[in-house]
């Protein structure tokens, strides 16, 4: 045999036994891997998008001319507090406050639309197909009669609108709820269920809070919060069904040991669980 044969037939050979490890490595069956239970916390939480409704009112110029705003975006004033000047010519006009809120220089237009008297038309692309896109009245601009000029807003008294997805049950009128806000600081704010509109899927909630971020803002995606659960975390995987209930395998002297635990929660990939102590380790793929 000459060389060249020799050297392919060695060739082949080491292909085939590359390619029959490389098949063995695929299809064989996962070895058992211990895991350590570890203490920690889980939340079950969905995404949505959520437009907010203010209870406020707009005031619109009565003149023409140039403005000089008297108080600064955002300050709390009283009814029949001056808000701004308006000079047309030798002429100057002031105007005043209606009532007594937090002043807000910014619109955007849907100041009727997305209001406590409307919300029961809301629908879904009302909420999901929102944007935010406010103008601002600045010192020195020139309006025009009946040009919108301010907003004065209540802010005890702040609701936003939330649709729920399809897959999400909706809660009960009257029940807590607890609402993150990524793009803003991540804080949790609580909220009261006030009113459903059932047809559309949206759910209206009065905020117990109320920040500067929320004066010029119509919309922003939100984490709803079903529930947070703290305690004893496990990979769903080590965690499987018996007659008796959930259970999960730990090494044993001789073979694996079955215990049995309450999943007190969790979300598709962890869960907290009632029988096992932090520094505990069970199998993540038991053999049953």
């Amino acid at each position: 045999m000459s060389k060249n044969n020799k050297k392919n037939l060695f060739l082949i050979f080491f292909c085939s036994v590359l390619l029959l490890l490389l098949i063995i490595f695929i299809y064989s069956p996962p070895r058992d891997v211990l895991y350590t239970v570890q203490y920690g916390e889980i939340r079950q939480d969905f995404s949505t998008q959520a437009v907010f409704i203010r209870d406020e009112f707009t005031v619109e110029s009565q003149y023409s001319g140039q403005v000089n705003i008297l108080v600064g975006e955002g300050e709390r004033i009283r009814s029949g507090s001056p808000v701004l000047a308006i000079k047309d010519g030798e002429e100057e006009f002031t105007v005043y406050a209606f009532d007594t809120g937090v002043i807000s220089f910014k619109h955007d237009g849907d100041e009727t639309i997305y209001s406590p008297d409307n919300w029961e038309n809301l629908t879904r692309d009302m909420v999901t197909g929102a944007r935010n896109n406010f103008s601002s009245l600045r010192d020195g601009n020139r309006v025009r009669d009946d040009q919108l000029l301010f907003r004065i807003v209540n802010n005890f008294s702040l609701y936003i609108a939330i649709f729920f997805p399809p897959e999400q049950p909706i809660p009960s009128e009257g029940s807590s709820l607890r609402i993150e806000f990524p793009r803003l600081d991540r804080e949790i704010y609580w909220g009261q269920i006030v009113d459903i509109v059932f047809r559309e899927r949206i759910v209206i909630v009065e905020l117990r809070q109320f920040i500067d971020e929320f004066l010029s803002l119509r919309t922003q995606p939100i984490n709803v919060i079903k529930g947070v659960f703290r305690g004893s975390v496990v990979p769903r995987e080590a965690i499987f069904e018996t007659e008796e209930g959930y259970a999960v395998l730990m090494p044993g002297r001789d073979q694996p040991v079955q215990r049995t635990v309450k999943v007190l929660g969790g979300n598709e990939n962890k869960a907290v669980v009632d029988g096992l102590t932090p520094g505990d380790e069970i199998f993540l793929q038991p053999n049953q």
